[in-house]
């Protein structure tokens, strides 16, 4: 259901990023390209398997390190190369001007919060009821002891 993942070890240092495929095949064919990692079975968890094949006992077991086979893929640079594309703004645009610093005044923030928390109350009434009577309770229990 995802489109793109982004995979990172223990540490935090990325091991994937890029293109899921039809079924994960983008990130299958990525992962049993590097030598040493077993291949998928038939009819497997394509997510159960690479988390499997990218712990750090596979790893060492293997004797490599994803994050730097991922450092120096042609994927890395692909993506660096987006990275770089996407961060400067085309020649003909203009920097962005807003009059005030919010959308909305002080009393139109107030009834957007206010609205949406109406909305959260009444969704469900049976918990608002049972809410209700708690707090009754423990006021009654509170008020008997104290």
């Amino acid at each position: 259901m995802f489109l793109h993942l982004i995979l990172l070890k223990n540490g935090g240092q990325m091991i994937y990023c890029g293109p899921m495929g039809h079924n994960s095949c983008r990130v299958i064919e990525y992962f049993e390209s590097i030598s040493g990692v077993p291949k998928i079975r038939d009819n497997y968890n394509p997510a159960t398997w690479v988390l499997e094949v990218t712990s750090a006992s596979v790893e060492a077991k293997v004797g490599v390190d994803f994050g730097q086979i991922y450092s120096t893929s042609t994927l890395y640079e692909s993506n660096k190369q987006l990275v770089s594309t996407l961060s400067k703004p085309p020649a003909d645009s203009k920097d962005w001007y807003f009059q005030t610093r919010f959308p909305r005044n002080g009393w139109g923030q107030f009834e957007a919060c206010f609205w949406k928390q109406h909305l959260f109350y009444w969704r469900s009434p049976s918990y608002n009821l049972m809410h209700s009577l708690h707090m009754l309770f423990a006021s009654l229990i509170f008020g008997l002891l104290f």
